[in-house]
């Protein structure tokens, strides 16, 4: 699907909501994107993965994400470019073996690109690369379904599909 068919079919589901809100950084905005809408229906979710994987970054050996919103994306495009799958916890469990990755765990010869449905500040990105570098994997690479901040030099080469105002205008 083309980007811009795309972009309609995301403006359709309405992930858009204004008002007054507080994110998880912390920031208070007047918009809101609920991109969780957009892996409620299959058809939008496999369109969305199609398009990441064309962006993905050569050598890629594993894809990771993390929390309610990331991992869904991360869980379709690795499906999509049949690439291994890390599911990183925002917190150790504390029962069980206590794992922090779930899935596969990468290692030093891997190449991870993380997926995340949001990009404000950057913080759940910075966190879940923290942990998959405990292994000694490699983080070349972070790709957001939307920017909503302007930040420019972020540590990891961050790469989007829209920002939030093509999403909200």
């Amino acid at each position: 699907m083309k980007k811009e068919k795309l972009l309609a079919k995301i403006k359709e589901v309405g992930i858009v909501r204004r008002g007054q809100f507080k994110l998880r950084s912390g920031i208070t905005s007047n918009l809101y994107c609920d991109t969780r809408k957009l892996f409620g229906d299959p058809n939008l979710l496999l369109a969305i993965s199609h398009t990441i994987c064309k962006i993905l970054p050569k050598g890629t050996t594993c894809i990771a994400g993390s929390g309610y919103g990331g991992l869904p994306f991360a869980a379709a495009v690795a499906l999509v470019s049949k690439t291994k799958l890390s599911a990183v916890r925002n917190e150790k469990k504390s029962h069980g073996i206590k794992k922090s990755i779930e899935g596969y765990a990468p290692g030093m010869k891997d190449e991870v690109v993380i997926i995340d449905d949001l990009f404000t500040t950057g913080s759940s990105i910075l966190d879940t690369a923290k942990e998959l570098k405990k292994g000694g994997a490699k983080v070349i690479g972070a790709i957001v379904v939307i920017k909503r901040s302007k930040i420019r030099n972020f540590l990891i080469p961050l790469q989007h599909l829209f920002t939030l105002e093509e999403i909200a205008n």
